[in-house]
């Protein structure tokens, strides 16, 4: 039986960096898909375990896409990207209702949570929040599901961990976690949920 809901946040709670190639490919005259290149590696992994800062990062950005654009404006564009997935917040708060404990486990930027925190308040209804740069693992380790696990007071058996990446998924899987879901819109997962048990 589930006791506990572990929930990503960047593309199921709130959108993350997906989108922001977009503005960023039409501001400079590239595909996304080249955009996105620049984005992500381990320049990423680094600004998510607190290694670098978000101003390091997008410097490091600007250097390999040699962007004719300014760290502000990289800035900006990402937390205007930042907005909430439709309908997950609704499903948080009735398995809180249900007396569900709720969890948080997310790799992110420091800067990016607390431009975020202040802005989205359903976020306080977490019994946990986790974040990548406290524990300096990122979702990519069994480290980071163990740090959650242990901060949230979760019997890794009776857990369930809904992110939108299955690679996450399969390192939740071999830190123990007994239940995963594969997070596609919040209509699918309320759908999903009585398949684990759930009745909301």
């Amino acid at each position: 039986m589930i006791e506990t809901v572990i929930f990503d946040l960047a593309e199921v709670c709130i959108q993350g960096l997906v989108g922001i190639e977009e503005q960023i490919a039409e501001i400079a005259g590239i595909s996304e898909s080249e955009v996105y290149k620049h984005l992500i590696g381990e320049k990423i992994y680094a600004l998510f375990k607190g290694k670098l800062s978000e101003e390091e990062y997008w410097n490091q950005v600007i250097k390999e896409g040699s962007y004719n654009l300014s760290v502000d404006f990289f800035k900006s564009a990402v937390r205007n990207n930042f907005k909430e997935i439709p309908g997950t917040k609704n499903v948080i708060k009735a398995l809180k209702r249900k007396g569900f404990k709720i969890g948080l486990l997310s790799d992110h930027a420091r800067e990016w949570i607390s431009y975020i925190e202040p802005r989205f308040s359903f976020l306080n209804w977490f019994d946990e929040k986790c974040f990548s740069f406290e524990s300096g693992h990122t979702k990519r380790s069994a480290k980071s599901f163990e740090y959650a696990l242990q901060r949230v007071d979760s019997n890794p058996k009776t857990t369930l961990f809904i992110d939108d990446w299955s690679r996450n998924l399969k390192v939740a899987r071999s830190a123990g976690i007994g239940y995963v879901y594969q997070f596609v819109n919040a209509e699918k997962l309320r759908k999903a949920l009585p398949e684990f048990g759930i009745e909301l």
